[in-house]
């Protein structure tokens, strides 16, 4: 079981520099926990590409949904009392401290590219790369390989679809596949 920020989320689902090494955490151990908080940063980071036309309303549904339905098992309420007396003394926005807190609070790592929340909480923050060299999960224990998530390419940055070695999607057939209310 690992935290991780909606950096990591946007890294893992859609295709960019930072997407090899998300999907690394990803099948490393796949028990992401987040707190409810994730929804909203995940569709500001959407509606910024729907604004760039990066990706349509369909596609940025699409994707959200994908993420949502992925994640919705391991969503969690965050105590403000603990959020806002860490804001206090870490000087982290209330935003980053539910993601801290919550790793405290389930004694698990906090996986994060936010340079900011990696000094702040060096005890339960990590980067991609410190995780993946730890050998282990945040438990201690070797975890199964878990399947890859749908990654979205960004128009005018490669293929749209997934990762390289899963079965990619045009973005027809991702369309398709919304309109017919099947998940990709």
């Amino acid at each position: 079981m690992i935290v991780v920020d909606t950096n990591l989320i946007a890294y893992c689902w859609l295709k960019g520099p930072q997407t090899e090494a998300a999907q690394a955490v990803r099948a490393k151990d796949p028990d992401w926990h987040v707190p409810i908080l994730w929804r909203s940063e995940f569709r500001s980071v959407l509606s910024g590409y729907m604004r760039h036309g990066t990706f349509s309303l369909r596609e940025a549904q699409h994707i959200m949904s994908t993420a949502e339905t992925e994640l919705a098992d391991a969503e969690h309420e965050i105590d403000s009392r603990l959020v806002l007396e860490l804001a206090q003394q870490s000087k982290l926005s209330a935003y980053d401290c539910e993601y801290v807190v919550l790793a405290r609070v389930l004694g698990a790592a906090l996986i994060t590219a936010d340079k900011a929340v990696l000094r702040a909480a060096s005890g339960v923050a990590m980067n991609m790369q410190e995780y993946l060299q730890a050998g282990t999960t945040s438990n201690g224990a070797k975890k199964k390989r878990a399947p890859l998530v749908p990654v979205y390419a960004v128009k005018g940055k490669g293929k749209s679809g997934l990762v390289a070695g899963l079965n990619p999607l045009s973005n027809k057939a991702m369309l398709e596949a919304v309109d017919s209310g099947a998940s990709a």
